[in-house]
């Protein structure tokens, strides 16, 4: 006959039987909490201006990302410049005397301010217009200010992050050491670029 003294209390579940899996936590997650988001995600207090649920934070790029996105950033830019090494070469040959005349001069310079351009406005006029460069659209990734993940770069923060990365990339060592930064870097996994203009790179929803 069973004793009042050694019952077990009421809602608690019986121990399981040899065997048997265990049964889950008494109470589990409380009604209207989100479960652990997955990795990858941030909590909310590290995107003040992202919206409170959990599941719609911002994801963080993974480091394959982020290369294949430069990569190909890269051959897009060197594609740019040849182009337009094509075309100021078919503007010389059609002037009649390439080298000799003092119109060569000019288009050299024209050459190569045009090509600088290229260059240097490749990233920033893309992630104003589109939010996003070539290379990241083909990668699904952007990058966002910060402080405002849920908003595009102003032009100001996209070209001195793109200059920073430019500049970094012929400073030996420093261009090695700005692609591995984000490697050990948290939370926000960022290069050093994105550390001086306060950016981050996330994976594009949708």
């Amino acid at each position: 006959m069973s004793s009042p003294y050694n019952a077990q209390p009421s809602g608690y579940p019986t121990p399981p039987y040899p065997g048997q899996i265990p049964y889950p936590p008494v109470g589990g997650t409380p009604y209207g909490a989100y479960p652990p988001p997955a990795v990858g995600y941030l909590p909310p207090e590290a995107w003040p201006a992202a919206q409170h649920d959990p599941r719609n934070s911002p994801v963080l790029a993974n480091p394959g990302q982020r290369l294949g996105g430069h990569a190909l950033d890269v051959l897009f830019v060197f594609l740019g410049a040849v182009l337009v090494g094509i075309v100021f070469l078919l503007i010389g040959r059609a002037t009649g005397r390439p080298g000799s005349a003092p119109e060569s001069g000019v288009l050299l310079v024209c050459h190569l301010v045009v090509m600088l351009a290229v260059v240097v406005l490749y990233d920033p006029v893309q992630t104003v217009l589109w939010g996003r460069t070539l290379g990241k659209r083909c990668a699904g990734t952007r990058a966002v200010p910060l402080t405002r993940p849920t908003e595009r770069l102003g032009f100001g923060q996209a070209l001195s992050r793109w200059l920073l990365h430019l500049v970094m990339t012929f400073v030996p060592f420093l261009g090695l050491l700005n692609g591995l930064w984000l490697l050990w870097d948290r939370p926000y996994c960022q290069c050093l670029h994105d550390k001086v203009a306060q950016t981050a790179v996330i994976r594009q929803q949708g």
